[in-house]
């Protein structure tokens, strides 16, 4: 069911930017390249390409913040990186967080989605401090100490 909403959600939003770069000349250069790398986005979806996908849907958002009319065009370069990057960091630590224990705050839990835990391989793991410690105890045998000091 996914699969079918972003194999044909991509290239229709695509299809979209296309025409809007069509209908505006200042915008129609980024639009176009969103356009191209939502179609592209569509049939990485296709073939079941998960983090092909993923980079060319990010692309295609970052070619639609570049398009806006707002603020200078070096500013919407630099602001599309920034959302684009965090999102990235997102997706890739959401399967991560989700499995983490919160005990104390349980409206902190965070589920993720079978599709992207499925598809996002690599995991963080908690260390000692967050799954629940280690206690260390240390004794001195008193004899082999002075042995050690006087050898």
């Amino acid at each position: 069911m996914l699969q079918n909403i972003l194999q044909f959600g991509f290239p229709a939003l695509g299809l979209a930017c296309a025409i809007g770069g069509y209908l505006s000349k200042p915008r129609r250069s980024a639009l176009w390249v969103a356009a191209v790398v939502g179609g592209l986005a569509g049939l990485s979806a296709y073939y079941q390409s998960f983090w092909a996908m993923i980079t060319l849907a990010m692309l295609m958002l970052w070619a639609m913040i570049v398009s806006l009319q707002i603020i200078d065009f070096a500013w919407r370069f630099k602001t599309g990186l920034v959302v684009v990057s965090c999102l990235f960091a997102i997706l890739s630590l959401w399967p991560s967080v989700g499995k983490l224990s919160w005990d104390k705050v349980p409206w902190a839990k965070l589920p993720c989605p079978q599709y992207i835990e499925d598809n996002v391989s690599f995991r963080l793991v908690s260390g000692l401090d967050l799954s629940g410690g280690l206690r260390l105890t240390y004794t001195v045998e008193v004899g082999e100490a002075i042995r050690d000091k006087r050898d």
